[in-house]
């Protein structure tokens, strides 16, 4: 059985840290996401195509996009490599690790923290916890990663 968290003794992860591991993770993704558009032949600055290719290159996108924030949580200890470069990371409400049906559910959840106005991204600033809307559904943390992280 997991050990629940030390509540008093947490450091949860600032919405600043939170935003800034965010923005290089898409960083990230955007380097992908133009390399595979090159790769099937399409301007990855055309905003005006909308041929079969195109929707093959935004399925793509979107497919790595899920295997990059699942993939990462579930085998690097919780930690995209933008979670990572700010020493942040995804934990369990329990204190766990995540597992690949907990960082699903976080994954489809950020969809409702974004949807309203991202208002549940916004929710980080006045929580105690400095949970976000998806961080509630999925039941995860993201705290502060004071150790080197750890890979499984």
């Amino acid at each position: 059985m997991e050990n629940d968290f030390d509540h008093q003794n947490v450091k949860y992860a600032s919405f600043s840290q939170r935003l800034t591991a965010s923005i290089l993770d898409g960083l990230i993704l955007s380097l992908i996401g133009i390399g595979i558009s090159f790769a099937l032949g399409n301007n990855p600055f055309d905003t005006t195509s909308r041929d079969s290719r195109s929707t093959l290159d935004y399925l793509l996108s979107l497919c790595i996009s899920i295997a990059y924030d699942v993939g990462f949580l579930v085998k690097q200890n919780g930690q995209t490599p933008g979670k990572r470069m700010m020493h942040i990371r995804v934990s369990k409400e329990t204190g766990g690790q995540v597992d690949v049906f907990t960082a699903i559910i976080r994954y489809i959840s950020k969809w409702v923290s974004i949807i309203p106005l991202a208002l549940g991204y916004f929710w980080v600033l006045f929580d105690k916890k400095r949970q976000g809307w998806h961080d509630k559904i999925a039941k995860t943390y993201v705290v502060i990663s004071d150790d080197e992280p750890v890979s499984k």
